[in-house]
């Protein structure tokens, strides 16, 4: 039974890991595109016509600060994050899957740790009602709600990939 529960969860944990990857891909490429296009607008408009786009600038960085966060947690998914590999390829053969194990446990916790702080950063923003300066959008919104969100995302594949290990360590066992 128990047996038949763990392959249900890794399952269920693959398909909800596609949907994520397939959201995140399509909005990073939207975000890259739009950026690049409102960039170019702005450099366009600006060096050929002599006129500003009132708050492009700020758009643009809203822009870069998503696909940040958000390509972290697409890279961190597909496992292409900085990893203390070198520990891990020094080791014997049967070590590399503990050094594993103990680099996402403390990627986890270190990736919670950071999305609490976050959040609490984002709410004082929000509490002190700080909003950008041309366009007047709350700044809490655009600028650090990503940043807290993008860490509670990396937190939980980080989850998983511990999950992951203690039940391809169970499976050895038996």
């Amino acid at each position: 039974m128990r047996k038949g529960v763990s392959v249900l969860m890794i399952r269920i944990i693959k398909i909800i890991s596609n949907i994520m990857r397939f959201v995140g891909e399509g909005l990073l490429a939207f975000g890259l595109i739009s950026l690049f296009i409102l960039v170019f607008l702005m450099v366009i408009t600006r060096n050929f016509f002599g006129w500003y786009w009132e708050g492009t600038q700020e758009v643009s960085q809203m822009i870069v600060v998503c696909v940040t966060f958000f390509g972290a947690v697409l890279a961190a998914s597909d496992g292409k994050h900085i990893n203390m590999c070198a520990l891990r390829e020094l080791s014997s053969k049967r070590v590399k899957p503990f050094f594993l194990l103990i680099i996402n446990i403390i990627s986890a916790l270190a990736c919670l740790i950071l999305a609490i702080a976050s959040f609490n950063f984002t709410y004082a923003s929000f509490s002190l009602g700080h909003r950008t300066t041309a366009l007047q959008v709350p700044k809490w919104f655009f600028w650090y709600t990503p940043l807290p969100v993008a860490l509670f995302l990396m937190t939980i594949i980080f989850g998983i990939k511990v999950f992951q290990i203690l039940s391809s360590f169970k499976e050895e066992k038996e």
